[in-house]
């Protein structure tokens, strides 16, 4: 779940932004009246400053977009942009050759320069413009039938506006049928783009839309164990040198956690511990696998169901665990949006969520019997949160899906997994398959 806190001064660069963004359609006929600024009527209804500037910039970028040329070159940046969802880092995008043309679109119709309008977009979070939904982009030419949205946080309900600049009443729940660019803050490594393997998925290269519609998924290379050309070419098997350890085979999961509006999840497997007398620094992330962590420990889960072969914990790490702290240790589920395995501190007490969970699961909240054979036994271990200290990373307002409580301990059992996940409550949001296995 996103969470932000903002500078007031930064904030009170909201009129400045206003002035900047004040007239803007970039449309085919440059004589159209310019709209007077959203900011003020947003904050009428109740938007925080930073939601107004960023909604006003949304309805900004709408208007603009009325052009259609402007349109089409947009879908083709897209379309061509070298990161899973086709995303485009806002800001780099409209200070490269090809985004200076929505840039200078604002600019001209506008009360400031490019220069302007790159500074005040530094007063705003770093933000990701795409369209998040895959049938979306397999659908849109660069049409006028498009919305641009905009969200500060993943709970709220967005902003958005039509080509016209009238606002669209959008639901959290599901999409709507008119195509979503949306604005929002960055939840993306740029840094890491596409593997040959994954440019190759994209499909025909001049295809029409964003996305083409007879090109595989890009998340099916993530499942691998490893991509196909660093195994050696081929991808016939996985590389020699796997660790002993728990690994993750199979995971569904209910609630991911993601509204459609952020597009995939960032799902990511945290090792959460209790800390052992003068061994404080076991209290916090012993091992975090997911999409944005590298091999052997990346996985991509974007859709309930995953299964592939990805490492949890390996067996150094569980026999240096083990050496000081009996209790057993918790396999816990989040949907991580901005920085990579870093569980956010603030809004609430997950010692709290995990004493309720043991409760729910007859004390059981840790893997309790991961099997295996020989160096690669797991040893069992139970506990309740209760051992844990007042640790700051106990402190967390990412979204936390559950905790792994062993499902013969509970009395479940199902064919594809041997754990259940355990969120407030009791409530199961999903299942897994963890094992120990021997290296490889």
């Amino acid at each position: 779940m996103m969470r932000y806190t903002w500078n007031s001064a930064v904030a009170g660069s909201a009129s400045a932004l206003a002035l900047a963004l004040v007239a803007a359609a970039c449309t085919a006929d440059s004589t159209v009246p310019v709209p007077p600024s959203a900011v003020a009527a947003l904050i009428s209804e109740g938007r925080s400053d930073l939601q107004s500037r960023q909604g006003e910039l949304a309805r900004r970028v709408a208007l603009a977009l009325r052009d259609p040329d402007l349109c089409q070159r947009v879908k083709v940046d897209m379309r061509d942009a070298p990161m899973k969802e086709f995303k485009l880092r806002l800001a780099d995008y409209l200070n490269g050759s090809s985004g200076r043309n929505l840039l200078s679109s604002v600019a001209r119709h506008g009360a400031t320069s490019e220069a302007g309008i790159l500074g005040d977009l530094r007063g705003l979070p770093p933000l990701e413009f795409y369209m998040p939904v895959a049938a979306h982009r397999k659908r849109w030419r660069g049409e006028d039938n498009l919305i641009v949205a905009t969200q500060v946080e993943d709970t709220e309900v967005p902003i958005a506006w039509d080509l016209s600049g009238k606002r669209v009443t959008l639901s959290l729940a599901a999409p709507p049928e008119a195509p979503v660019l949306v604005l929002v803050p960055v939840e993306t490594d740029f840094s890491r783009g596409l593997t040959a393997v994954e440019r190759a998925k994209r499909g025909n290269p001049k295809r029409e839309t964003i996305e083409d519609p007879a090109a595989p998924a890009e998340a099916t290379t993530y499942g691998l164990v490893c991509d196909p050309l660093s195994c050696g070419g081929g991808g016939g098997g996985p590389p020699l040198g796997l660790p002993a350890g728990l690994y993750i085979t199979f995971q569904r999961l209910v609630d991911m956690g993601e509204p459609w509006t952020l597009g995939a999840p960032e799902i990511e497997v945290h090792v959460h511990g209790p800390p052992a007398p003068g061994m404080s620094h076991f209290g916090a992330d012993l091992a975090c696998s997911g999409d944005r962590v590298s091999y052997p420990r990346g996985f991509n889960q974007d859709n309930a169901f995953w299964n592939g072969d990805a490492l949890v914990f390996d067996q150094n790490q569980i026999n240096n665990y083990n050496a000081i702290q009996q209790s057993g240790f918790n396999v816990s589920v989040w949907e991580d949006d901005n920085n990579k395995c870093e569980t956010k501190q603030e809004s609430f007490n997950l010692a709290q969520r995990w004493q309720q969970i043991s409760a729910a699961a007859g004390g059981y909240a840790a893997v309790t019997a991961a099997t295996g054979v020989g160096p690669t036994l797991i040893a069992a271990g139970t506990f309740v949160a209760t051992v844990y200290q007042s640790l700051s990373f106990l402190w967390t307002n990412d979204d936390f899906l559950g905790t792994y409580v062993n499902a013969a301990a509970i009395g479940a059992s199902y064919a594809d997994a041997n754990h259940v996940l355990f969120r407030d409550g009791g409530n199961i949001n999903g299942r897994a398959m963890l094992v120990s296995k021997a290296a490889r």
